[in-house]
């Protein structure tokens, strides 16, 4: 049985309060749980509603057709960025304001145009979605979790809690997509080697990830704006972040991005 509306505001608001608190919860009450994405995704845009933060963006993750097959899934998930914690590379993020970070290499799309649901109801081309992207840039996004083991979760409940949003940290140098594959993804901390990754082609499409959010406005009742960034996938395994410190990606056909942890 479906979520009542006031089930999914009880939901939201005792995620907000983890968010604003900082805080993680074993789980939410069995009563609360999503249990469909139909669920997780009211809870989600209820949860975003409450925080009432600008928004610098959407993300979307287990984007690969591999990925999704591993994990039961037959679309991407997908999530908002809070302009809080979306940020330039040479601007460092607070560890403590982190719970249980991940660390994911992505590619961001900026957009040079609001992209809203079309007038007559048709969905947005790739092509004409390629047309809207001012730039494209190589980030480092520290996804989070307000779950105190977020292994143990279900992907409805993991939605529920805007997809693992954590932070991201956009390269100052834009990149160009072509048809060249990401090539080989190395990802240090503090100098040690912590995660890799090789795509002599690509695990999916940035444009074509994109193209999904744009289409799935009745999702995420919302849809992508001018001067927005889109986080496409991660390109690596998540690793966690085990401390403070700072992260270097060195991708070889894509170039580099580091990020502080103080």
């Amino acid at each position: 049985m479906a979520l009542s509306a006031e089930q999914t505001l009880q939901a939201a608001a005792a995620l907000a309060a983890a968010w604003n608190n900082r805080q993680s919860l074993p789980t939410l009450p069995e009563s609360l749980r999503p249990r469909t994405l139909d669920d997780a995704y009211a809870i989600q845009n209820a949860l975003i509603r409450k925080i009432g933060a600008p928004l610098s963006g959407w993300k979307l993750g287990v984007t690969s057709a591999a990925a999704m097959e591993r994990c039961g899934l037959s679309a991407p998930i997908l999530g908002c960025l809070w302009d809080e914690t979306t940020q330039s590379e040479d601007t460092a993020f607070s560890y403590s304001s982190f719970l249980t970070p991940m660390v994911e290499v992505e590619v961001g799309l900026r957009l040079a145009r609001d992209l809203p649901p079309k007038e007559d109801g048709q969905p947005w081309t790739q092509d004409e979605v390629q047309a809207a992207v001012s730039s494209a840039h190589l980030c480092i996004e520290l996804a989070d979790c307000r779950y105190t083991d977020p292994g143990s979760r279900s992907w409805p409940e993991l939605i529920a809690d805007n997809s693992m949003t954590g932070g991201l940290a956009v390269g100052t140098k834009p990149i160009t997509l072509a048809d060249t594959p990401p090539g080989k993804v190395e990802v240090y901390h503090n100098d040690i080697l912590i995660a890799e990754a090789d795509h002599s082609e690509w695990p999916f499409s940035p444009v074509g990830a994109l193209t999904h959010l744009v289409n799935s406005a009745d999702v995420i009742r919302d849809y992508p704006r001018k001067g927005q960034i889109v986080a496409t996938g991660s390109l690596i395994v998540p690793a966690a972040l085990p401390s403070t410190g700072r992260l270097t990606v060195q991708c070889s056909n894509l170039g580099r991005v580091s990020a502080d942890v103080l």
